[in-house]
């Protein structure tokens, strides 16, 4: 079974290396640098702390959160399950034309994904008690 997600997830690597769109690719790469996103985390912390007396305390349990999974993902699953990249190699073994600089290291869990999620969750915990 594992052999069989495994071929597929290289095959849609590789259709979707093959078939890219030139425009897509450079709207894509924009947004996955991560230096795009940081105005929006800056808001989201004046936000909290301009609005909540506790801000310092709900900022801290964000940022444990989140440095919880990314520490759960990165050092102690991903070692587990050795989930090699997908860009690093094609079925045949031959080498992706990343348009992006392809990570060194396991890709599963997503780390990215992984702390998106814990950030996510998180305030909807903290956000939503407030609400009520």
């Amino acid at each position: 079974m594992a052999e069989l997600i495994w071929n597929i997830d290289f095959s849609i690597a590789e259709w979707i290396d093959l078939h890219r769109i030139g425009w897509l690719d450079l709207f894509l790469s924009y947004w996955r640098n991560s230096l795009i996103w940081l105005p929006l985390y800056i808001l989201g912390i004046l936000f909290i702390w301009n609005n909540y007396t506790s801000a310092y305390k709900i900022i801290l349990v964000i940022a444990f959160t989140v440095g919880l999974s990314d520490y759960v993902s990165s050092k102690i699953i991903k070692p587990q399950v050795k989930r090699p990249r997908p860009c690093h190699y094609t079925a045949d073994q031959t080498h992706f034309d990343s348009v992006i600089v392809c990570g060194s290291g396991y890709s599963f869990p997503s780390s990215h994904a992984s702390n998106h999620m814990a950030l996510a969750q998180i305030c909807f915990l903290i956000f939503n008690r407030k609400m009520h």
